[in-house]
């Protein structure tokens, strides 16, 4: 049974200039690039956003109440103001990318 690790996180909250580094898909995590950040800055059409306790609670339930109708099992989740955590496991042969793809669209539709 696969059991991955997603992590979603808030528009505009890990830019490349944060002193921890960055994550590039298909690079990893890269180290702090101020000028890279005031390229992504620059092309950012909307506000940067934080999740607050209601939001957080809402992904949260989202995840939950997805469970049953996207089959999976989640078992942990964790949140902050700039991203969350889920742990998912599932039974069948769907592929981490369509899993990934199918939470977060629970969580944007709730």
């Amino acid at each position: 049974m696969p059991c991955y690790l997603f992590s979603y996180h808030a528009f505009g909250t890990w830019l490349p200039d944060r002193k921890q580094g960055y994550v590039k898909r298909k690079r990893g995590i890269l180290p702090t690039n101020v000028a890279e950040a005031k390229r992504y800055r620059a092309a950012m059409k909307e506000a940067i956003v934080e999740f607050d306790s209601q939001v957080q609670e809402t992904v949260i339930d989202s995840i939950i109440d997805s469970q049953e109708k996207q089959r999976f099992e989640c078992y942990y989740i964790a949140t902050d103001p700039t991203h969350v955590h889920a742990l998912i496991g599932w039974r069948d042969e769907r592929t981490w990318l369509h899993m990934r793809s199918i939470i977060k669209s629970s969580i944007s539709r709730r």
